[in-house]
């Protein structure tokens, strides 16, 4: 787990979710510039093993996840003060969940209107035999899509 550096700085924040307490996240990804680690960008969460669900866990890191891509968004907002307003709703804040064999790509944006857009953008279910290889399209799907993302 990762601590999560958004969050430390971000605490003026009104969004309050009682049940997503945590300061951590199962992985982050950071954007970088010629080897200079920027902001955090990506945050990756697994919710649940391969057998059984816990649906409260997923509960929890799911609204763990939007509390994570607000403050990484406000954050971005913070250092960009000298920008323009339509360069900053190009920014989107990522979010990867793994639940049981499903995987999700998620955004968080803001729109034209100032208000936050969250957004699943697509989901594939994880190959664990061969008789399932057809799943890996929706795979590399997901992957070319978080490939624009960034």
């Amino acid at each position: 787990e990762k601590t999560i550096k958004s969050l430390q700085t971000v605490l003026f924040l009104a969004i309050d979710f009682q049940r997503a307490t945590s300061s951590f996240a199962d992985g982050l990804g950071y954007s970088t510039l010629v080897g200079h680690m920027d902001d955090e960008r990506v945050v990756f969460e697994a919710s649940s093993g391969g057998a059984d669900e816990d649906q409260s866990h997923t509960q929890d890191d799911a609204l763990k996840s939007i509390r994570i891509l607000t403050s990484i968004l406000v954050l971005k907002a913070y250092h960009l003060e000298y920008a323009g307003f339509e360069t900053f709703v190009k920014y989107m804040a990522i979010s990867i969940q793994v639940i049981k064999r499903r995987i999700t790509l998620s955004v968080l944006s803001m729109d034209k209107d100032k208000k936050f857009v969250f957004e699943e953008r697509r989901s594939a279910t994880i190959p664990i035999s061969y008789h399932e290889h057809y799943y890996w399209i929706q795979v590399f799907e997901l992957f070319a899509d978080f490939e624009v993302c960034i």
